[in-house]
């Protein structure tokens, strides 16, 4: 069973993971015994911030109950419905890690990925973003992500091989500098780079509850490239 590291409700954290609830919520509490334990075994103080629709009350009450346990993990809800970009600078904004961790409220990686992105940002790396490798996609889907990445390559000068992928590591101060507004939290990794930052991605073993899930064309992302531009 996940022991939880307790100490002020997370004042003292290293980390803060900021977990987005917009869209698709698997079972939040079982989402964070699985990275909790990740990170336990690293050795590292940590909190989750569980940033939320107002519409997914039912979902967030067992994190509820966790957070009155002591679990250091807080729940954030939003007094309207709004998108990610906006629930990701709430949860930016009570951040209290020198290291934060974004994650969708879905499993795109195995969660041993935190391991590698978070030395990857101990070494100096301004974001570490997950790259979900070997892709175990139909092949329909890994001609969506092919087709989308000849475009956003270029972009981002061949960096970039997986820009869905929503789990990512950076220093709290670097995603605080990167402007983010409208719909483009999922271009986090490239505005990193137009804004001068070190991003790498680590290759991460995609998790299998990945694949049944919903895959937006090509268009719908070259549209946001073409707004970024």
């Amino acid at each position: 069973a996940h022991q939880p590291m307790r100490t002020g409700a997370g004042a003292d954290a290293e980390i803060t993971v900021v977990v987005t609830v917009v869209e698709r919520p698997e079972p939040l509490e079982a989402l964070y015994r699985e990275y909790a334990g990740v990170l336990d075994s690293c050795g590292r103080t940590y909190e989750f911030l569980f940033v939320a629709h107002p519409f997914f009350e039912e979902m967030l009450e067992p994190l509820r109950a966790l957070e009155r346990q002591g679990e250091r993990l807080r729940v954030i809800e939003s007094p309207r419905s709004i998108g990610e970009t906006a629930l990701l600078r709430m949860g930016l904004a009570q951040a209290r890690g020198r290291i934060v961790i974004t994650v969708p409220a879905y499993r795109q990686v195995q969660p041993s990925a935190l391991r590698d992105l978070l030395t990857a940002v101990d070494s100096g790396v301004d974001l570490a973003v997950a790259w979900r490798w070997p892709r175990l996609d139909s092949k329909v889907n890994r001609f969506q992500n092919l087709a989308l990445h000849l475009t956003a390559g270029r972009l981002a000068n061949g960096k970039l091989h997986d820009i869905a992928c929503g789990v990512r590591a950076a220093r709290r101060d670097v995603l605080q500098d990167i402007p983010l507004y409208g719909d483009f939290a999922r271009f986090l990794p490239l505005l990193a780079i137009y804004n001068g930052f070190n991003v790498v991605e680590v290759p991460s073993p995609q998790h299998p509850s990945d694949l049944p899930r919903r895959v937006y064309g090509p268009g719908v992302y070259v549209r946001h490239l073409i707004h970024i531009l």
